[in-house]
Order: C-alpha cells, then sequence, then structure tokens
C-alpha cells in the first residue's frame, strides 16, 4: 500500500531556483586530500578499495599488505598481512568487504580474512592499538609442473594451453567468484592465466552455495566423476572438469563438485576478472582488448568441458598518427637565412615587418583551406614560445605523405619560424596496463597507453565501455606522458 501511495504523488518539475541553487553551490565545493602516514619508504604499488567504502587495502614495493579503515579521520591502520615476503599484483575484496583474495609475485593466490580471534589483545597497556594480522585462510593450489610430472589440473588445460610452455600457466588475475553461501562467504574464486584461460576454483565450501550454486557437468553422475577422479587418467576422460572432481563425502550426502571449471575464449593474457551488473555472470578482459562475458548458467557449458562466452567485443587498440620521414626533407618558409633572428620579433623591427608579412602568408593557407585550422599537434615550450603544427587538408597520400607546417611563435604572438616538413601516415598500438569495474558491474575503465611518436608525446587513455551495449562512451580522458616514453618502451610497461 505504501508503494502504491508513493506512486500515486503527481510529479511535480523542478523549480528553476532550486536548479541555480545547486549550479552555484557544486561549483564552489572543493575536495581536501586525506594524506595517510604510511612510512612506506619505497613508496606504493597497488591500493584498492573495499566494496563497502570503509576499507583500503595498500601494497607498498617493499612488501606486504596494508587494510587501513578510512571512518577515520586520518585513516588508521587495522590490518597487515603477517610477513612481507614480496609485492602483490592484484588484489580483490568480497562483497561483504571481511575477505580479500590475492596474487602475489611469487604467483600465489591466497584468500585472507579481516576477522581475528576475541581472545588476542589489541591494545596495549599505553593504549596504544595493535593491528592484528590477517588471517590466511587458503592458499589456492598452483598451476605448475614439478620433476616432469604434471598435476591434473594442468593436464586438463593442456586441452587449451600450451602447456609446455610454463609461463602460459602464471596466474594474472583474481576475483571472487559472484557465488555466496546462506551466511554470505564467497567460498570460490577466479583466476585469469597468463595462456588466456578463466579458472573458478572452488573449496569444500562451494558445495554449500546457495546463489550461483556450482555447475555439476550435464550428464556426468556422481558415481562416474568420483571414478574419473580416482582414475586421474586423462586419457580416459571425455571432458574437463572430471579429473579434478572433489567427492565432499564418500556416503555422496553431499554433491560431487569439480575443484575447477574453465571458461575458454581469451587468447592472451587475462587482464581483468569481475561480476557483470551484481550478477553471477562473468566478463573479463585480456591483453588483446578481448572482453567476454560468460552466464554462469548451463546453457554456456559445452560438450567439451569448459563454459563459452555469450558476448565478445574486441577493442582496437590501433590508432593513426603521423610521423616526420626525416630531417632532410625540411623547407624552411621563414625566417630567410639572412635575416639575424632576436629573441624576440619586437627587439628588431625588420625581423618584425618581415614576421608580420609572413605571418600573413601562413593565415592565407588557413583561410583558403589550404590548412586545416586546429593544429594536428601544438605545445608550450619552455622559453614560453608555442610551437604548432597544422596538416593540409583533404586525404592523405600513403606513398608520398604529406607536406605539414610547422610555425613558432615568441611569448608576444610574433611569427618566428614557418617551415614544411613530409609527414608520413603510420600505426601506433596501444598496451591495456590496467582495468577495473564500477560498482554497479555495467561499466569497465580500461587504461591504455601509447608511446611517443615524435613530436607528439606517448599518450595514456582512460576508455569508458559500457558493458550493455559493448561500446565505448564518454567520457575519454587523454593524458600526455613524457616523450621518454617510446613505442618499443610500452611492451616493457608493467
Amino acid at each position: 500500500d505504501a508503494m502504491l501511495c508513493i506512486a500515486s504523488v503527481p510529479f511535480k518539475a523542478v523549480s528553476n531556483e532550486l536548479i541555480d541553487k545547486e549550479n552555484n553551490y557544486w561549483p564552489s565545493v572543493k575536495f581536501l586530500p586525506v594524506f595517510i602516514n604510511t612510512e612506506f619508504a619505497s613508496g606504493v604499488e597497488l591500493v584498492v578499495p573495499s566494496r563497502s567504502g570503509w576499507y583500503m587495502a595498500v601494497c607498498p614495493v617493499q612488501g606486504g599488505l596494508y587494510v587501513y579503515d578510512l571512518r577515520h579521520l586520518p585513516p588508521i591502520l587495522v590490518r597487515k598481512s603477517p610477513n612481507q615476503d614480496g609485492g602483490f599484483v592484484d588484489i580483490h575484496w568480497s562483497f561483504d568487504s571481511t575477505t580479500l583474495v590475492s596474487l602475489d609475485r611469487q604467483s600465489r593466490v591466497r584468500v585472507w580474512s579481516m576477522k581475528h580471534p576475541s581472545g588476542d589483545q589489541l591494545v596495549k597497556d599505553d593504549g596504544t592499538f595493535v593491528p592484528p594480522p590477517l588471517a590466511l585462510v587458503a592458499t589456492l593450489p598452483e598451476l605448475q609442473i614439478k620433476d616432469g610430472k604434471s598435476s591434473l589440473a594442468v593436464q586438463e588445460l593442456n586441452q587449451v594451453v600450451d602447456t609446455s610452455q610454463p609461463d602460459l600457466l602464471l596466474p594474472t588475475s583474481v576475483a571472487f567468484h559472484p557465488s555466496f553461501t546462506l551466511l554470505g562467504t564467497q567460498p570460490s574464486v577466479m583466476v585469469g592465466i597468463e595462456g588466456g584461460v578463466v579458472l573458478k576454483q572452488n573449496t569444500p565450501d562451494s558445495a554449500h552455495v546457495i546463489h550461483g550454486e556450482v555447475l555439476i557437468p550435464p550428464g556426468e553422475s556422481e558415481a562416474d566423476a568420483v571414478e574419473s577422479a580416482a582414475i586421474g587418467d586423462p586419457s580416459k576422460l571425455k571432458r574437463m572438469n572430471t579429473v579434478s572432481a572433489m567427492a565432499l563425502d564418500s556416503k555422496a550426502a553431499n554433491p560431487v563438485i569439480p575443484m575447477q571449471e574453465y571458461f575458454v575464449g581469451h587468447r592472451a593474457r587475462i587482464i581483468k576478472i569481475g561480476s557483470y551488473r551484481k550478477t553471477t555472470t562473468i566478463v573479463s578482459l585480456d591483453a588483446d582488448g578481448v572482453i567476454n562475458v560468460w552466464p554462469y548458467e548451463s546453457f554456456a557449458y559445452t560438450g567439451f568441458g569448459w563454459f563459452e562466452p555469450s558476448q565478445t567485443c574486441k577493442l582496437n587498440l590501433d590508432v593513426e598518427t603521423f610521423a616526420p620521414k626525416d630531417d632532410a626533407n625540411i623547407q624552411c618558409e621563414f625566417p630567410p637565412p639572412e635575416l639575424r633572428v632576436p629573441e624576440l620579433a619586437s627587439q628588431n623591427s625588420v625581423f618584425l615587418e618581415q614576421s608580420d608579412i609572413a605571418a600573413d602568408s601562413f593565415d592565407s593557407l588557413v583561410a583558403t583551406g589550404v590548412l586545416d585550422p586546429k593544429p594536428w599537434h601544438a605545445e608550450l615550450r619552455n622559453d614560453g614560445s608555442t610551437l604548432s603544427i597544422f596538416r593540409p587538408l583533404g586525404p592523405s597520400d600513403p606513398d608520398f605523405g604529406d607536406r605539414f607546417h610547422t610555425v613558432i611563435h615568441d611569448r608576444e604572438g610574433s611569427l618566428m619560424r614557418h617551415e614544411l616538413q613530409t609527414y608520413m601516415k603510420t600505426t601506433k598500438r596501444g598496451k591495456i596496463i590496467e582495468a577495473e569495474l564500477d560498482d554497479t558491474g555495467a561499466f569497465m575503465y580500461i587504461l591504455v597507453v601509447y608511446g611517443a611518436v615524435p613530436p607528439r608525446e606517448g599518450q595514456l587513455f582512460i576508455l569508458k565501455m559500457d558493458l550493455r551495449t559493448m561500446s565505448l562512451v564518454p567520457p575519454k580522458i587523454e593524458i600526455n606522458i613524457p616523450k621518454v616514453i617510446s613505442e618499443e618502451d610500452i611492451n616493457n610497461v608493467d
């Protein structure tokens, strides 16, 4: 009834006065930074806020995992890992912000809990708070080959990954699977590997999930699964997910579930895994820019033993640009060789007069449509002068290139130099270095870096992908980065 009463209230338009108040108020609001005294001499390499917004996981370069409570000003340290053994590559919080899953540089996937034993003394006699250590809940099994022998999980992966290359088995991204027990815990973990496969690693508690229950392979009876697991011979298996089946109860009181489930559809390193729109559907991104959406439903499970994506989209990471052909083809239009060039045009009346004539000549090229009126490249130099490069209008000549016009104006706006140079069209490829899903799970923000192609600097793009329509949407943020980052350096960006 309350819902009906609210719905029956007639709509009333917001007054223009209220809109004006809002427009005048928000531009005057200033956000002040809150500094955390971490005392990390080596700096910080990873920061991940919790789902609730209460906590923030911080990983310094020197190693270790620290959790700060953001509800205090300034934030205080409330948990830390027991040791500082190496840095972390990826961290993901559970939905209730009580558990973390981490991937470190030793390729270990570990689950941590914020809970601590009630008997621990957290306050010293002098009143100093002692942050308790994070509790290590589990260390997930590694995909590795020891002494020439492959684990059963690796033998399964041999169907979709070249396991003769051990590096392809290294984990690259982690996240909790959006499946929940009655207590709200998330017992299953998603792991992306270098070879492009996404794995769902289950634990015994995964059998007690009430939302996003583990999908036993269709047509696979519990008895067959137990027998296949006991045999442990990949040649006798009809499909994946059987060799690693986990019998939770010898009396079959609980269902037999696979220890690992597989999502096959990528061919490059997995960058990001997450939950799509707060459902059991998974979304993943790889280094080639391929985005896959995986419904965790029986219809998405293939007869080969893995899940296949229902939607696939590939980002175009190639950007067309222009680069100078060579320095030998530079043609100087102004100033002539015999004219002495002052620091400022106004310091020499003869030069200033010639500068005005050259400026009028250049302006006529823009006015008549020979050149694009908007500079293709512009930069403010250290001495206050500006350098602008204009490209000719019309289609580019792929064989001989185009004659670009470069003009330099002093800090007073007078033309100091005008030259022509041949530029050729070229393509540079970006590298995805990070991605993140927003809280709704409907948008993915992707960080792409491009190397410098002189005269332009390297560029950093933040792209926003609408996963509902699989299309890029505004805003697209572009940041220039130092010229020292070349096209070759991009391959080494971590």
